[in-house]
């Protein structure tokens, strides 16, 4: 498309950086003013107003938009776990309790024969079959509202029994080959003391309850609290009498973790015969001062003897057994220049010899190890360009395939016929239970449509992948949802919506937040800016040297030029919000351009070097930063938006939990005061009890966050007659 002349774009090299600019300012690096035409308000066009007229009636439109008021019936599906004869699944649905505002977990039964699905475990979650599909064990709260291991026989509720009485929640439940064991996890131990010689308190006192002694670095975790009163361990249990063993024990955790506390990256796994158990874990006297290190380790179930099976030091984890026993397949990488590498696919036999790494992609990273059923190779999903697709890679490392589609899919189990059960989710279908042959795994079969009850007569946005040419050359990928109201080619309102991470992935795959903002008549960009996975390790490593970076601010804001030059945004409706890393990049951006009309910080980071004594992230921000900031404070200052809100003008809303240990609300604090103080128009909303990432765990939250936050662009939306002109979000 040509552009008239008022209308070309600018290119403007910074560092190596190429931005664009038209008829905008810009603010770039340490103080830079690049300046085009000033930024000058306009009427609102024609279609604009007609938008407006046509929200007039919100009730009405609430029924066929996607508007919060529906958020409290919808629904997600997770853990699909086939039976070994392939005749059911038994998942998770995550639905909303409207009346207590939390989020709840519900086990549900899918008959693959007839189709038929119920509900059979109110409150349960982690089903696991049998090996025999007899029954099956889950995780409920007992009559003491405490978790515990119940079973249940042939999916009759009447049939369950409580298998544990344990006094803290069990986790990673796993069968033994034959049945006659259940391992879990749990924490032992208890909270540091320091026996001091108290005076007695008066008859009939009441004085303070006894401090918390912290005697190390991760101690606290974000939803969980203060988490420095044990150790993670693994038990067996049997089935029959509820008799219990533990397996491990010190002073350290078992499962991966990415630094101290946070362990959603581990597994564990059987050897055929069931007299080996696989784990990962970190059992180094200083795994509190290290990130992303772990091994993997074999237990004799007999002995309790550990061995370990991963060669050298790095971060190895998700170990699987082949059929035969013979070879275990794992994941990870060894530790080199960088904290964070991409995560291949790794080869050894059983006794930790003969190590090889059968896949080494830049792509970042292999999950869901499954070993073909003759032993020829590993199943696994790996996030890759945009989506989350199954892969396979042959014993010899020489068989190397994909299967990629615009979805996101996961392999949460396989039948003894190796047919495999997961959960998949596409640009206008949330996550769904669906069944697909590995033989044949693009025979994809869905088996549940949870969210049919809302969406059958929603209007959705389209949705679209995108790519363009950022700094340096990069293609980045994006993800564009175009406003679900009427005229939707022509300019109107924009936002940008960054996702935190910093190193995840935005995917084309349904998203409530984003199509809320399109029943709201905005066009949303979500970019996978520099620093994500899935896009080559050179891509992944562009925040290395640190996070935010003028690459990040090139690769958003040519996103928001790509989507002007297409006719689909108008200059003076743009407006920015993030959570989390997208918190902490929208404080970057708003001391870097005037572009946006308003913008809405979300759960950031804004000062670094107090972030890292506060967030329990600490080594993830420590490591993400080097030299330490006691060595080299400038490099940290250079990488806190704090620094650059001097040059702020943007009406910035500012939100987040006073119980957030992730993104403390303190640096939301020094957000605020900082706008204030330099005065720019700003609001703080602090929500009371809420921590980190609250959107999906508190039906009420969620709303109030979406509403808070278009209600704040509306006051700002001055190109379109602001709030007196526009109809209250929906």
């Amino acid at each position: 498309m040509v552009l008239p002349p008022s209308n070309r774009k600018t290119r403007i090299s910074v560092g190596g950086n190429v931005y664009q600019g038209s008829r905008r300012s810009f603010l770039i690096g340490a103080g830079v003013l690049l300046t085009g035409q000033a930024f000058l308000p306009r009427i609102a066009s024609a279609n604009v107003i007609k938008e407006s007229s046509a929200a007039a009636n919100n009730a009405s439109l609430a029924k066929s938009y996607l508007s919060v008021a529906l958020y409290p019936e919808f629904r997600t599906a997770r853990d699909a776990q086939i039976s070994p004869d392939g005749s059911a699944i038994l998942f998770v649905v995550r639905s909303m309790d409207k009346m207590r505002d939390v989020l709840r977990s519900s086990i549900w039964h899918a008959d693959l024969k007839s189709g038929a699905t119920k509900k059979i475990v109110d409150g349960g979650s982690s089903p696991r079959w049998s090996p025999d599909g007899g029954e099956f064990a889950y995780r409920a709260r007992d009559a003491n509202d405490r978790i515990q291991l119940f079973i249940m026989r042939s999916n009759d509720p009447d049939r369950t029994r409580q298998l544990t009485n344990l006094t803290r929640s069990p986790s990673y439940l796993s069968w033994s080959p034959d049945g006659s064991r259940l391992v879990f996890r749990q924490k032992v131990g208890h909270a540091p003391e320091w026996p001091i010689q108290m005076p007695t308190p008066p008859e009939g006192a009441t004085w303070r309850e006894t401090p918390k002694i912290i005697d190390r670095l991760h101690y606290r975790l974000d939803r969980s609290g203060y988490v420095h009163d044990g150790w993670d361990h693994f038990f067996e249990v049997n089935p029959a009498d509820g008799t219990i063993r533990q397996l491990t024990g010190g002073e350290w955790n078992v499962v991966a973790r990415l630094t101290g506390l946070v362990d959603d990256k581990g597994s564990i796994a059987w050897a055929p015969d069931g007299r080996t158990f696989y784990f990962d874990g970190n059992d180094s006297p200083n795994a509190d001062l290290q990130a992303f290190t772990s091994d993997v380790f074999a237990l004799d179930m007999s002995t309790g003897a550990r061995r370990r099976l991963t060669p050298g030091k790095g971060f190895w984890l998700r170990p699987a057994a082949s059929p035969d026993g013979e070879w275990v397949a794992y994941a990870g990488y060894a530790h080199g220049k960088y904290y964070n590498n991409p995560i291949g696919l790794w080869l050894c036999r059983r006794d930790g010899t003969d190590h090889r790494a059968l896949w080494r992609d830049t792509e970042n990273e292999v999950r869901d190890l499954r070993w073909a059923q003759d032993g020829s190779g590993v199943f696994f999903t790996m996030k890759r360009q945009g989506g989350q697709h199954l892969g396979f890679c042959s014993f010899s490392g020489e068989e190397r395939y994909f299967i990629e589609d615009a979805h996101t899919l996961s392999l949460d189990s396989v039948s003894s016929a190796g047919v495999a059960a997961g959960i998949h989710s596409t640009a206008h279908q949330p996550t769904d239970v669906v069944t697909y042959p590995l033989a044949r795994p693009r025979e994809i079969k869905k088996q549940t449509r949870i969210n049919k009850h809302i969406l059958k007569d929603v209007k959705l946005g389209k949705v679209e992948e995108i790519r363009y040419r950022s700094a340096k050359g990069a293609s980045v990928h994006a993800v564009l949802v175009h406003r679900a109201t009427e005229n939707q080619t022509a300019p109107g309102a924009f936002i940008l919506r960054i996702r935190g991470g910093p190193q995840s992935m935005t995917s084309a795959a349904f998203n409530y937040e984003m199509q809320n903002y399109a029943a709201n008549g905005y066009t949303v960009l979500n970019v996978n800016y520099r620093g994500s996975v899935g896009f080559g390790y050179d891509f992944t490593r562009g925040i290395e040297d640190g996070f935010p970076n003028d690459l990040v601010v090139a690769d958003l804001m040519n996103g928001v030029d790509h989507v002007l030059d297409r006719g689909l945004a108008d200059e003076n409706r743009l407006f920015v919000t993030g959570s989390s890393a997208g918190g902490e990049l929208t404080a970057w951006l708003i001391g870097q351009t005037n572009r946006f009309a308003a913008a809405a910080s979300l759960r950031p980071h804004v000062n670094r070097m107090s972030a890292v004594g506060s967030t329990d992230l600490i080594l993830w921000i420590n490591n993400a930063l080097r030299p330490p900031y006691w060595k080299d404070p400038d490099h940290w200052l250079k990488h806190s938006a704090i620094m650059n809100l001097h040059r702020a003008k943007t009406p910035t809303l500012v939100m987040t939990g006073e119980d957030d240990y992730r993104t403390p609300i303190s640096q939301s604090e020094e957000l605020y005061t900082a706008l204030k103080l330099h005065g720019v128009p700003t609001r703080f909303v602090r929500i009371p009890d809420i921590a980190h990432g609250p959107d999906h765990h508190h039906t009420s939250v969620f709303m109030r966050y979406q509403l808070y936050v278009m209600d704040w662009f509306r006051q700002w939306d001055k190109a379109a007659g602001g709030a007196d002109n526009l109809p209250p979000p929906l």
